[in-house]
């Protein structure tokens, strides 16, 4: 593209058909430099009659020279008094098309266009919201559609025999079940016993069930053996807690200082097996030993005390050296 300006016409010295120097501007115009001509502009050669039209590069004050066309079909062999000035060639002008000036808005619309752009690109056919042939798996089958294979009475006469919405039980408004149309026959539901119902809100039975989560048991409880799984301490700090279970053991790795944690409640016990082969002290919470102190413990093998609760007070007891 070449570059426009207004009003940039000077004189040339230069003989030849080579690239021009350009001179002084020529009286009510200004040079090409003024003017802000740059890079490559659209020149015009008058010297004498002879005319020549072209495309050259500005370098400082020198203009190089293309032909576009001229009055002699080629260079002119400049005789050292011609002018040069910045113009347009009809190639530089874009002319309307019959049906109208070319609107910005045209122009938005094909900068839009990709270069070279392909209707047949997958890219393009997804953006457009269309498949491509290769995308459906069944075109044989879409192709040969015949009519008659519709599902809807609109679409062809296949589907007038199936099932339509208004063959369907009409809605009661009521939420009674009998005020139904068109109902199915349905059996007969056996009669439940409101004794074999097993939750409280379906019946009285459950009433007196003893919930999962626990609770008190005023009969008395007959069991052929109750196998527990035994609950191991660890660490110098631990928290001893019946709800781990009541059988808990606990190997020493140091003088250690455990405590009750607040889950305990009145007339709960545990009966702890220690493994002291450390030799380490403990120092037991506050609480009653039998004797009035705290066991001590054998080095080798298990050392059993249980625990247990009786108001707010703990006490304790020793069942000796088990190694």
């Amino acid at each position: 593209m070449v570059t426009f300006a207004n009003r940039a016409k000077q004189v040339t010295a230069t003989t030849g058909t080579g690239s021009i120097t350009l001179g002084s501007a020529v009286g009510g115009y200004q040079t090409f430099a003024s003017a802000g001509a740059t890079g490559t502009v659209r020149y015009t050669i008058e010297d004498g009659d002879a005319w020549e039209i072209g495309s050259g590069a500005i370098s400082g004050s020198t203009l190089s020279r293309t032909l576009d066309e001229s009055s002699t079909g080629a260079l002119l062999n400049l005789s050292g008094s011609a002018i040069v000035f910045v113009t347009a060639a009809a190639e530089d002008i874009q002319q309307p098309p019959a049906e109208g000036a070319f609107a910005n808005g045209d122009k938005t619309k094909l900068d839009g266009i990709e270069a070279s752009a392909d209707v047949t690109d997958p890219t393009n056919v997804t953006a457009a919201g269309a498949l491509m042939d290769s995308e459906v798996t069944n075109l044989a089958q879409v192709k040969a559609f015949d009519s008659t294979d519709y599902a809807t009475s609109t679409q062809g006469t296949t589907a007038d025999s199936a099932v339509q919405p208004a063959d369907l039980a009409t809605v009661a408004t009521t939420g009674a079940y009998s005020d139904l149309s068109g109902l199915p026959t349905l059996g007969t539901a056996a009669a439940t016993d409101a004794t074999a119902y097993a939750t409280a809100s379906q019946g009285s039975t459950a009433d007196a069930a003893l919930p999962k989560t626990g609770g008190a048991m005023t009969g008395d409880i007959v069991v052929k053996g109750v196998t527990e799984t035994n609950f191991a301490l660890s660490g110098t700090t631990p928290a001893i807690d019946p709800t781990n279970g009541t059988i808990q053991t606990w190997t020493l790795s140091g003088a250690s200082t455990p405590t009750f944690a607040a889950g305990w409640s009145a007339n709960e016990g545990i009966t702890m097996m220690i493994n002291d082969g450390s030799a380490s002290a403990i120092t037991w919470p506050a609480m009653q030993w039998a004797g009035g102190s705290a066991p001590t413990l054998p080095t080798t093998g298990y050392g059993v005390v249980t625990i247990w609760k009786e108001g707010s007070v703990y006490y304790g007891v020793s069942a000796g050296d088990m190694s």
